[in-house]
């Protein structure tokens, strides 16, 4: 199935291509306000990113089959505005292997379970590898 391209943009990060879009949406999707939702062209996989999240624990999802909610540093520029560039930042951001040095601390995934430091990383290496597959 194509992906509408009507009201996306379009942006190459390393060679691959991405749609992604801004959209306002309350009581419906994991983020309340001004989010973001990130796809591949090939539809392997999607982020998903809110603008308005509390400064002190930030989250994107990661959703392949299922999601999982990932800790994450800002994306947008301190007014709430997210720029091509830091949809690029993200998009590396998210398809960076964490190893010994950077932990990439998962909350839950589906079914919802706390995850500790090794268990992050493993599962978040084994979808990147799923996505790695489907490229």
């Amino acid at each position: 199935m194509a992906i509408n391209k009507k009201g996306k943009r379009k942006i190459i990060v390393d060679f691959k291509t991405y749609f992604w879009w801004v959209f306002y949406e309350y009581d419906q999707t994991t983020f309340d306000g001004n989010q973001i939702t990130i796809i591949a062209e090939n539809q392997s996989f999607s982020i998903h990113y809110g603008l308005e999240q509390n400064s002190e624990k930030r989250i994107a999802v990661l959703r392949l089959n299922g999601g999982v909610f990932v800790e994450c540093p800002k994306f947008e520029n301190d007014s709430g505005i997210i720029t091509p560039s830091g949809i690029n930042e993200l998009i590396k951001w998210i398809l960076t292997k964490p190893s010994n040095n950077t932990i990439k601390k998962v909350f839950y995934s589906y079914p919802k379970k706390v995850l500790n430091e090794s268990e992050s990383n493993i599962l978040y290496n084994t979808i990147l590898e799923e996505i790695a597959k489907k490229a």
